[in-house]
């Protein structure tokens, strides 16, 4: 009961891997998922086209079906999310089925036993000391600062600005260009400034310092995308908001004729809101995607073994070791383990430490007769 709760909050990291005692579930939970995750091919059926933005299949039935592939975002809670969705198949290849077509990476990878089949990552082997101390009063944990990077996240944090028509925009941010908070990720011109023709360079010079808008990145991380969506008619716009808006509609029809969708553009009616408000006429809004690497730090939750929630309250600047020397990546009190009335962690803590050293052991073995 505790892990579907938990799962259902799990942000994903890199640091993730297949886990080394399975229930066979995790090979079911990509086959019962949304496209956005992981998509399973409903019958036996042949690639019919694919590229970066998605992948059409055709079933033998003739029914045809697109996933959109790529970097896509999720939203939950408020908080926008990057996914990655590959396909492991090219055009012209056939499959039957049950195969995955398509998957999330940041869930989900090749079973190292069946590459045709994915399996559910959510976790991590680490080396957890058991101790009373102040870092683990009332269920928290102390990690390493080398499990902190190793567990960390990825958070798109979308800007949105809404401009009129006859605004120009200039030095946008470009897609993949890095930015650190003070960096202006563009300028927004005013209708006074725009008109060049009616003042020297120097009234411009003074004019741009007064009425431009210049809004700032306001965090560290990578500029992905700019989405423009506008109600009106673009030969209304300016010719750099016009520009923008055009990239962003071709970006839109492509993604969605490779996944087999009705093309749409960013033009919207009076329906459409920003924050609660509707976009008026001859007026744009520009959004621009910037994504944060953050590692695990204080205050983040976490869980130990499968139902032991806990909260980071140190992140370690110091190494910790056990008497055999082998690094400690955290600590969390038996207390509380004690508490929840269970015994998997020591039954998962064993038995994975057992698997690793025997499998350290075969593969000296292994290597021992290969020479």
């Amino acid at each position: 009961m505790f892990i579907t709760t938990q799962h259902s909050h799990t942000i994903a990291s890199p640091g993730y891997r297949q886990p080394y005692l399975r229930t066979g579930y995790e090979f079911v939970i990509g086959k019962r998922t949304s496209k956005l995750f992981s998509t399973a091919a409903e019958e036996d059926g042949v690639v019919e086209s694919v590229n970066q933005k998605g992948i059409i299949v055709a079933y033998d039935s003739g029914l045809k079906i697109g996933i959109q592939l790529g970097r896509l975002y999720g939203k939950a809670e408020g908080t926008y999310y990057p996914h990655d969705v590959v396909t492991p198949y090219k055009e012209g290849e056939r499959f039957k089925k049950g195969d995955i077509l398509a998957y999330n990476t940041k869930f989900f990878e090749p079973d190292f036993i069946d590459p045709k089949q994915i399996i559910l990552k959510v976790n991590n082997a680490i080396n957890t000391a058991f101790m009373e101390c102040s870092q683990t009063h009332e269920d928290s944990c102390s990690i390493s600062a080398k499990i902190s990077d190793k567990f960390k996240t990825e958070v798109t944090k979308v800007k949105s600005y809404i401009v009129r028509f006859n605004q120009n925009l200039l030095e946008v941010q470009k897609p993949g260009s890095t930015v650190e908070p003070k960096d202006v990720l563009m300028i927004i011109e005013d209708e006074i400034t725009s008109s060049h023709t009616q003042f020297s360079e120097d009234a411009l010079s003074t004019l741009k310092r007064l009425s431009n808008v210049a809004p700032r990145a306001g965090v560290m991380g990578t500029v992905e995308k700019i989405e423009i969506f506008y109600h009106g008619d673009k030969r209304d716009m300016s010719l750099s908001l016009k520009k923008l808006a055009d990239k962003s509609d071709a970006d839109m029809a492509q993604s969605a004729k490779a996944s087999n969708r009705p093309v749409i553009s960013g033009r919207v009616t009076d329906e459409y809101r920003v924050e609660g408000t509707p976009l008026e006429l001859d007026h744009a809004e520009v959004r621009i995607y910037i994504t944060v690497v953050a590692g695990t730090g204080v205050g983040d939750k976490a869980v130990f073994g499968h139902q032991m929630k806990s909260t980071v309250s140190e992140v370690q600047k110091y190494e910790m070791h056990t008497e055999e020397g082998e690094e400690i990546d955290a600590t969390f009190g038996y207390r509380s383990v004690a508490n929840r009335g269970v015994m998997s962690p020591s039954i998962i803590g064993t038995t994975i430490t057992l698997l690793d050293k025997v499998g350290k052991m075969a593969v000296d073995i292994y290597e021992g007769k290969k020479s």
